[in-house]
């Protein structure tokens, strides 16, 4: 239905054009679609479609010059544009990393600083800011030019970059010359930059320049002019779009994107050698836009070129032109009197790329033919995390049989890493979270306890409906925040998710899919007990509230390798914390704010500073600070019709500290004594079923299979496009073995996973409505290196032996058929492809102990089950995706999504889904000599492809339609 519906939508607006009058032509329309190429800003634009005055294809609600599947999943948000105006943007992650010595004493100029170290993760600019960019600001907010926005040498300059304004005070327009709307913007002061920044931060508004457009937000200019009070304005703590920090830029710039490191290229590159100033196509790497001997890049009328032109001479982060084409400015200070610029210019020597080269010599009231600028997006909320590595640790017995509280559940064992909140989430945090989605508080994310309360964690909310604001008292911004749901947290964790974003995309700050409603959950409004109980993590979440083993290893895990070794107490100690003020005093068992014949911090605080215990060891093993006291803490598990809360508050007795304590509460539920943590899932969770029952015979009745001597796990679903789109996004930025296959994207019949970029910097994502349905055009080389990556802890990085090329098997860049015939699983392997029999135990055993006793059906029966649409009504034999005389689910979609067949008994008797239809799944069998095995059939194949009887089989490179994988885990 949704591409049937994009292709009606599309088919309507070319049939615009087509049935009515002949589209009008102009003198100057090259490509003969109704507009004038000189304001046409898609000038590659089919001949035929319908058009709107900028030559935009009607129904490009994104702005991108085509009507696709992205538009068409902002069309069902509602949105039918214009959206705002799109700045590319790259990701800097490494947080924490080390900086390196900048400036004269490096061998460059200006005053020495040790430039590059960032805490965070943020986003920059991909290319300077244009003239389009900037004439569609002008446009917005400078009718009467108020603040000097616009310079006169933009138009009529030698150097100008070609922005002209038109008409009188009150009614200018600006509008950009023909083939200049993508180059870089110039003669714009630090000020301007500021301003264009506020523009962003404020949702891109039209009106005067006040405080509602270009004077607040992220600086608070109101109206600074001056060098002196332009030198005094400093980034505000919400501030969203900024001019990059002198670190931000040096960081994107120059940092090997290797970890946290002090790692640095000395161009910005990617490289220790001078770029050539040539422009070439295609590029080859390494050039830039400057000037040397033999003169300009280019020279009169442009000077600069288009940004991104040097389309492989990109950082490592994939950032382009940060040396040459136009000075940036930064936020840095210099001498005092000076703002930061920073790249070089295409009027400037080599030196001015330098790493080392620290400018500063112009005023920020400065504008100039070489200086423009870029702009950063960084988090309004900074989580501090720590990392919890051991992947594939035993967990341990918890709850009233370990002598503590709740269900016995085996809790800890986690099986990748991740990282998770180093402290509480705080009052200060979650008031920016409020004021970035809660203008409207649709779902109740404020709860008026939070400042009425004498326990409440002093979050005042003022104004009405529609135009909220909060604000956090004195002292308490760094207390962490209560009164908060599991549905809550489960909503700040979507916003992080979804890159703390402060509004939809028309501007309007309701809480909605793009904010709260969806990301790591997917809650749609779910507000009940019932519906926030029946919420479960989505295969591509990132931020999330951490699942009770996350949480529970974090806390009391030894962080001594795969073992099942924990203390009882989050402070590195079996003694329960000493119970007292912080920092604390005790040097062997650590200290807590816990209840002990009275509150440790009374009225009116009662909760500490989070991280306040930071005398050693009164932080977990991994480095996480109040696991035990000050608040409870959300996790995800589902305990009865509760959601569970681990390591108790200021109010609760030493008891419940214990790592045998497990406790719930209803996930609606907001007290007084109930904050939360997140984590960042690093590492993605593949939901397995035991498969028990260690020695049961082969089936005597079929070709002899499904011994298995041995307990093991194996994937409950298929492995799905959000999971595979997952690992391609960690490991094939440059896909050096080809785990991406293009058809994923471009067949009918594809998962919807779409690569963009260029190698060295190609980024995944899976269209609407994929994520939850199997991944295809899998081989069987690709679905090893998917398990050596699960093996590996799921890491990020190159693919090398570190990554996809070692673990379960030995691949190191296996890539014919014959290779890949000769790889077997290696001793210690953890995540597998199933070998036949795991696979065909799973799937047609009865479950029923160590016998030889079989289904024929993968659904526990042995008559073929329904073809039908899930969720099914066979409960005689169960439903599956297969052909029968037609498909069940046609085009676009063609595969259900995993475990639809929810109604029994379409699972087996071991509890997985699909083992029959959908998609063929790979095993290690090798066939014939010369093919791997494959099991189950697919939803384009008939009823005799899911018994147990068939063997399928192809060469282990093929790529097909009709084929994925499953994994499974084995001891």
């Amino acid at each position: 239905m949704y591409a049937r519906t994009l292709r009606l939508l599309l088919g309507l607006a070319t049939a615009l054009v087509l049935s009515g009058a002949s589209a009008p032509v102009w003198a100057g329309d090259v490509d003969g679609d109704g507009v004038d190429d000189a304001i046409d800003v898609c000038d590659n634009t089919v001949p035929g479609t319908a058009v709107d005055a900028e030559g935009r294809p009607l129904g490009d609600v994104d702005r991108d010059c085509d009507a696709d599947l992205a538009d068409y999943a902002l069309f069902q948000q509602g949105f039918t544009g214009p959206l705002p105006m799109a700045i590319d943007t790259v990701p800097v992650g490494n947080r924490g990393n080390d900086g390196e010595l900048s400036g004269a004493g490096a061998g460059g100029s200006g005053p020495d600083r040790v430039c590059g170290a960032v805490d965070y993760t943020y986003n920059i600019g991909k290319y300077q800011v244009t003239a389009g960019q900037y004439a569609a600001f002008l446009n917005a907010v400078a009718a009467t030019d108020t603040y000097g926005l616009y310079n006169p040498d933009m138009w009529s300059e030698y150097h100008p970059c070609k922005i002209e304004r038109s008409g009188s005070s009150g009614s200018y327009t600006y509008s950009v010359a023909a083939d200049w709307a993508d180059r870089p913007v110039a003669f714009v002061s630090w000020g301007d930059a500021a301003r264009f920044a506020n523009w962003l931060h404020n949702g891109q508004p039209t009106g005067a320049q006040d405080l509602t457009t270009t004077e607040d937000g992220s600086y608070y200019l109101n109206g600074a002019m001056s060098q002196a009070e332009l030198l005094a304005i400093t980034r505000e703590p919400d501030a969203t779009w900024v001019i990059p920090s002198e670190d931000e830029w040096y960081k994107a710039a120059y940092h090997y994107n290797d970890g946290v490191t002090g790692n640095y290229y000395d161009y910005p590159t990617s490289s220790d050698s001078v770029p050539s100033n040539d422009l070439v196509d295609p590029d080859p790497g390494n050039n830039a836009t400057w000037h040397d001997a033999a003169g300009y890049t280019i020279g009169s009328p442009y000077w600069r070129t288009e940004v991104g032109a040097h389309e492989h001479s990109d950082s490592p982060y994939g950032t382009f032109d940060q040396g040459g084409n136009v000075w940036e400015w930064n936020e840095a200070i210099l001498y005092g009197v000076y703002r930061g610029l920073r790249g070089g210019g295409f009027s400037s020597g080599d030196d001015a790329l330098y790493a080392p080269c620290r400018s500063g010599n112009e005023n920020p009231t400065y504008e100039h033919f070489t200086i423009g600028f870029r702009v950063s997006k960084v988090p309004l909320a900074v989580i501090d995390t720590v990392p919890v590595g051991n992947p594939g640790n035993d967990g341990e017995l918890s709850g009233a049989g370990a002598g503590g509280y709740g269900p016995d559940r085996i809790c800890g064992a986690v099986a990748y890493t991740y990282n998770i909140g180093k402290y509480e989430v705080t009052a200060g945090q979650y008031c920016k979270f409020l004021n970035a989605v809660a203008n409207t508080d649709t779902y109740g994310l404020y709860n008026a306890n939070m400042w009425s309360d004498a326990f409440g964690c002093k979050i005042e909310r003022t104004g009405s409906s529609g135009s909220y604001t909060y604000s956090v008292a004195p002292d308490w911004a760094d207390r962490p925040v209560n009164y908060a749901s599991w549905g809550d947290a489960a909503r700040f964790a979507n916003w992080l998710h979804n890159g703390q974003p402060t509004g939809t995309l028309t501007g309007d700050p309701t809480q909605d899919a793009w904010l709260t409603e969806d990301g790591s959950y997917l809650l749609n409004g779910a507000m009940s007990d019932a519906e926030l109980l029946a919420i479960a993590r989505a295969a591509d979440a990132t931020w999330v509230i951490p699942s009770e083993d996350e949480w529970y290893k974090a806390a009391y895990h030894y962080n001594d390798g795969v073992t099942g070794n924990y203390w009882d107490y989050p402070t590195e100690s079996d003694t329960a914390p000493t119970c007292e003020v912080p920092p604390g005093t005790d040097m062997t068992n650590g200290s807590a704010n816990y209840y002990c014949s009275g509150w440790v911090i009374g009225s009116p605080y009662y909760r500490n500073e989070v991280g306040a215990y930071d005398a050693k060891p009164s932080d977990s093993p991994y480095g996480t600070f109040d696991q035990g006291g000050n608040v409870w803490e959300w996790n995800e598990a589902v305990i009865g019709s509760s959601r569970g809360v681990r390591g108790a508050s200021f109010n609760d007795i030493d008891n419940y500290l214990r790592a045998a304590s497990r406790n719930s509460v209803t996930p609606v539920d907001e007290h007084f004594t109930i904050g939360f943590r997140v984590a960042e899932a690093l590492g993605m969770a593949i939901d397995t079923v035991p498969v028990g029952n260690p020695g049961n015979a082969n089936d005597t009745h079929g070709d002899g299979y499904g011994g298995v001597a041995y307990v093991y796990d194996i994937g409950k679903y298929e492995v799905t496009a959000g999971q595979y789109c997952r690992f391609l996004n960690a490991v094939a930025t440059t896909d050096t073995y080809g785990l991406y296959n293009g058809y994923m994207w471009s067949s009918d019949y594809g998962c919807k996973i779409e690569q963009t970029g260029s190698a060295g910097s190609y980024s995944y994502s899976v269209a609407p409505d994929r994520e939850d349905r199997p991944v295809n055009y899998i081989s069987w080389g690709d679905a090893a290196r998917f398990a050596n990556w699960l093996h590996n802890g799921q890491p990020t990085g190159a693919q090398d032996l570190t990554t996809t090329e070692e673990g379960s098997y030995y691949l190191n860049g296996a890539m014919s058929d014959g290779e890949l015939l000769a790889i077997t699983r290696e001793p210690d392997a953890t995540w597998v492809i199933p070998s036949e029999d795991e696979w065909y135990k799973a799937a047609y055993h009865y479950n029923d102990g160590a016998t030889a006793n079989y289904w024929d059906y993968p659904t526990a029966s042995d008559t073929v089950p329904t073809s039908e649409a899930p969720p099914g009504t066979d409960m005689t034999n169960g439903s599956a995706n297969y052909y029968d005389g037609g498909y069940v689910i046609g085009s676009p979609y063609w595969r259900t999504e995993v475990g639809a067949y929810d109604a029994k008994p379409s699972d087996s008797p071991y509890g997985t889904f699909d083992q029959g239809g959908n998609v063929w799944e790979w095993h290690e069998a090798i066939l014939y000599g010369s093919s791997r095995g494959l099991r189950g059939g697919a939803f384009s194949y008939d009823d005799s492809t899911l018994s147990a009887a068939h063997l399928g089989w192809n060469y282990p490179t093929y790529e097909g339609d009709s084929v994925g994988l499953r994994v499974s885990q084995v001891p």
